[in-house]
């Protein structure tokens, strides 16, 4: 049997205890991080053990991007699963641009679209000053004018504390 990852933010027994993966978390930990590594390898899983560090060790919340809505969702389920005492909530362009303001609040840790992120920033809805973590996924994307790399630049911008995990493969 291998030995799990325990945390008071994640669920008992879900994640293995697998040593580049911690010491992935380690390192995203001291400062902003890319994480590359191939497809399966194991990028979610070392985010989630960032977002759930950063969530017992800031009063901040956390903001992951993902380029298309149904990578958004199937973060959503993922950490739906992994965390404990939180439920992420995700925001996309299927929200009515009416109900987002509401739904920005509504958690500590949001998975939405870049594009969504920027527009509801460029529109006064949403203000990243107590954001203290940006996971941005797939972040080969985040490049030139991309929504994601606007994103970033945003995000460092207005952050209090600032910290970004980007994971690419």
């Amino acid at each position: 049997m291998q030995p799990r990852i325990s945390h008071p933010m994640l669920s008992s027994d879900i994640i293995e205890a697998r040593a580049y993966q911690l010491e992935a978390a380690d390192e995203a930990l001291t400062g902003s991080t890319m994480l590359v590594l191939p497809t399966a390898a194991g990028k979610t899983v070392v985010a989630w053990m960032v977002i759930a560090e950063r969530l017992q060790s800031t009063s901040g919340w956390s903001l992951v991007i993902a380029p298309t809505v149904a990578l958004v969702e199937q973060h959503l389920h993922g950490l739906a699963l992994a965390l404990e005492d939180v439920e992420p909530v995700s925001i996309t362009g299927q929200n009515p641009v009416a109900k987002r303001p509401g739904l920005w609040g509504s958690s500590r840790v949001i998975v939405a679209t870049p594009q969504v992120v920027r527009n509801d920033v460029v529109k006064g809805n949403l203000d990243l000053k107590d954001c203290s973590l940006l996971v941005v996924d797939e972040a080969h994307h985040a490049t030139g004018e991309h929504a994601m790399a606007q994103v970033g630049e945003i995000y460092n911008s207005q952050s209090s504390n600032p910290l970004v995990f980007a994971t690419t493969a």
